[in-house]
Parts: C-alpha cells; sequence; structure tokens
C-alpha cells in the first residue's frame, strides 16, 4: 500500500490547489456582488469545475486505456497551471470577466479529470484486492480532508493574503507535483489490447452496460442521490453566508469534512463487505430524512450537525460504489467502463450547481407570498428560506425513490454479482 499512498497524495495535492482556487473565487464573486445574479455566477463556477469530467467522461476513459498514464497526468498539471496562470495574470491586470472564469475553470476541470482517471484506473493495480476496501477508505478519507481544510482556507486566505496570494499558491503546488512527477517513475498498469475508436469505445461499454439491466437501475439510483447531494452542497455556501459570515462558513463545512473523514476511516476498516449497494440504499435514506427535518429550525448548529452526518453518510456511500465497480469490471476496459458510468453519475452534480441557482432566482422572484409566510421562522433573507424549501423538496423526493429501491430489492442481484467476485457469500 506504501505505493498508493504516496501517489494518492501526489494527486491529490494539485487537485486541492484547484478547489482552493475556485472557492476562493467564489467567495470573491459573492463579496464584490451580492445580489440573486451572484448565486447564478457561483454555482456556474462549480457547474464549469465539473461538468468537463461528467459530459466528457467516456472520451476520457477512452484516452486513459489506451495512453500511458504518467503521461496522461503529467499532461494534465501542465494544463491546469497554464490555467491558474491565467487567472492570475487576469485578475492582476483587473481584465478577469465571468466568461474568462468560466471557461479557465472547465479547462482546470478536464485536465484534473485526466489526473484523477487515470490514478483511478491504477488502484486495482497499485493494490492487491482483499485491500480494495481499505484503498476506497483510504480515497474517501483524502476527499474528507480537502471537504475539511478547502472551505477554511479559502475564505480565510481571502480575507488575509488576498485572492492573488491564493493563485500564486496554487501554482506552486501544481509546479511541485509536476516536478515530482516528472523526475520519478509510476506503474504499469495495462492497456486495452483493441485499438477502436472513441465511437467503438462507447458502443462497448453501452453494450457491456445494457448486458444486465440492473447496472441501468444502480447509476439511475447514484445519478438521482448525486444530483440532490450536488443541491445541498452548492446551496450550503450562501445559505451560511446569507446570515452568518465566512468564518462561521468554513466551520460548518469543516463539520461536514470530519463527518466524510470518519465515513471514509469507519469503511475502511471493515475487512470484508457483502452488501455493497443495499447498505448504500440504507445510507441514502438517512439523507434523505436529514434534509426533511431541515424544514423545523434552522441555525448554524443545526446546519453544522446535518452536513456532518450527510457527508458522513455520502462518504461511505461513494466508498461503497467504487468498491463495487473496480470489483466487477476487468482492469483493462476500466477506464471505458468507469469513465461512462461515472459521467452518468456525476452529471448530475453539474446539472444540480446549474438548476440551483435557477430555483432560487425564481422563488425569490415570483415566490414573495411563500416566502413571507416563513419570514419571521428563518434567519437572515428571503434567500434563506428559499434554500431550505429546496433542500427539504429533495428530501422528500430522495426519501420515496430509496424507500422504493430498499423495499423492491432492487439491488439484491447485483450485491450477489459482487459477492461472487470477491468469493463471499450473501
Amino acid at each position: 500500500m506504501r505505493q498508493f499512498y504516496i501517489y494518492l497524495t501526489l494527486i491529490y495535492i494539485p487537485i486541492m490547489g484547484t478547489a482552493l482556487t475556485d472557492f476562493a473565487l467564489g467567495i470573491w464573486i459573492l463579496d464584490i456582488n451580492q445580489t440573486s445574479k451572484s448565486i447564478k455566477i457561483f454555482t456556474m463556477i462549480w457547474f464549469c469545475q465539473i461538468a468537463p469530467s461528467a459530459f466528457f467522461g467516456p472520451i476520457i476513459g477512452s484516452y486513459i486505456d489506451r495512453y500511458d498514464k504518467k503521461k496522461i497526468i503529467i499532461i494534465g498539471l501542465i494544463i491546469s497551471g497554464l490555467c491558474c496562470s491565467i487567472l492570475m495574470l487576469l485578475y492582476h491586470h483587473n481584465s478577469l470577466g465571468v466568461l474568462s472564469i468560466y471557461s479557465l475553470v472547465s479547462c482546470t476541470g478536464l485536465a484534473n479529470a485526466f489526473i484523477y482517471r487515470a490514478f483511478y484506473v491504477s488502484i486495482p493495480v497499485l493494490v492487491k484486492l482483499r485491500l480494495l476496501i481499505k484503498a476506497h477508505g483510504v480515497l474517501g478519507i483524502f476527499t474528507s480532508i480537502n471537504q475539511m481544510v478547502i472551505p477554511i482556507l479559502a475564505p480565510v486566505m481571502y480575507k488575509v493574503i488576498g485572492i492573488d496570494m491564493v493563485f500564486i499558491i496554487t501554482l506552486l503546488i501544481s509546479s511541485i507535483t509536476l516536478l515530482i512527477f516528472s523526475t520519478n517513475g509510476f506503474i504499469n498498469v495495462p492497456k486495452s489490447k483493441k485499438v477502436s475508436s472513441i465511437l467503438d469505445d462507447v458502443r462497448y461499454v453501452l453494450k457491456y452496460t445494457f448486458k444486465n439491466y440492473d447496472y441501468l437501475i444502480m447509476l439511475l439510483f447514484f445519478s438521482v442521490l448525486t444530483f440532490f447531494i450536488g443541491l445541498v452542497e452548492i446551496l450550503f455556501t450562501p445559505l451560511i453566508l446569507d446570515f452568518s459570515n465566512e468564518y462561521f462558513l468554513g466551520i460548518s463545512l469543516f463539520c461536514g469534512g470530519i463527518g466524510g473523514f470518519l465515513g471514509g476511516l469507519l469503511t475502511s476498516r471493515r475487512r470484508k463487505i457483502s452488501r455493497p449497494l443495499s447498505t448504500s440504499v440504507n445510507a441514502a435514506i438517512g439523507i434523505a430524512l436529514l434534509l426533511i427535518v431541515s424544514l423545523i429550525k434552522v441555525n448554524i448548529y443545526i446546519l453544522s450537525f446535518g452536513a456532518f452526518m450527510i457527508f458522513f453518510l455520502f462518504a461511505i456511500i461513494s466508498v461503497l460504489r467504487n468498491i463495487f465497480i473496480q470489483t466487477i469490471i476487468p482492469v483493462e476496459s476500466l477506464g471505458r467502463v468507469s469513465s461512462l458510468w461515472s459521467s452518468f453519475i456525476t452529471i448530475a452534480f453539474p446539472l444540480s450547481f446549474l438548476i440551483a441557482g435557477l430555483i432560487t432566482e425564481y422563488i425569490l422572484s415570483y415566490s414573495k407570498d411563500l416566502l413571507q409566510i416563513f419570514e419571521e421562522y428563518y434567519p437572515g433573507s428571503d434567500l434563506t428560506t428559499s434554500i431550505i424549501l429546496i433542500m427539504a423538496l429533495s428530501g422528500f423526493i430522495l426519501l420515496i425513490l430509496t424507500l422504493y429501491y430498499r423495499f423492491g430489492k432492487k439491488f439484491e442481484h447485483l450485491d450477489k454479482v459482487f459477492a461472487s467476485s470477491t468469493f463471499l457469500e450473501i
């Protein structure tokens, strides 16, 4: 596992640097333009960060299956560093506009997608099958550390040293990582033996997916869950800032990161998992109930606890999903299949970011009578009320879906497929 830890650290350092820049840009937008329009811009920044990996997943997977993983990572680091440099120069010359932010954040998101996916398909080679649970638990822990550190660092660094210094720090992180990867080797990951076009790869993955109808049921479940998690994640920042400040925002998101950290840690310590998908459904029911109870009362402490529990449960779900995928898919096809599956699931993230801003703006503009009912019930302005209503409605819809999967036993067959692949009994 030593190699896994080293490469995981090297991969996540520049990804955290990019997240630091994007979060600081979002705070900057909210700071200079405190209107409903700024909420839309804020959500669009996150949309641009995640959308490339979702929409171009099949292309990313095809290239990763064909080419050297180390070269892909190095090229991705170079592109990410160049984008950060351009952002810094535009800001320095007071020319950093909305369109330039959208385009450069999208480019960085695409580069990071190649970097992460190249590492992701290498995990089954870096660790033995029996250690996949531990490896993905650790991966979840790193994701949670990202969620803990960035929300605290970005607002504080933005206030103390300014966004221009955030650009410089991100650029240094990317440069150091690039130097280390360029001067060291990387493990040999099997490439696809068959050279085919991207269209052929898409056909291959679709055929692989449709041969088992249960795969589609699984992808739909995780996609809908991801959509509602995305709504909560993107609206959490403007929700807190509407009735509090950047420092309490950092504390609340830190609690969410702690939850994710503990969720990943708990899962990584399991020696075996026999029902990954059924367990995911049970965890999703818990998330739905937490969103619904947000209607009862809202303050910084309740939201911090809610963030802790939601990210705790979602971290467990993410680890279980990745373990399932990497167990049942052959290594030589993992890039193509996992990328298209991941695109189907994660495309819900950018869509939720895009829709969140539009729904919030619509409620603020056309639902004044509804908002007046809750005028004295929640803190902050009408924005807080709008976001709470969106979260509660998301919880109700998610609860109906998860109960359908739970009592319909939709994942019973796939859990048996997983068990047979890992020589376990259900």
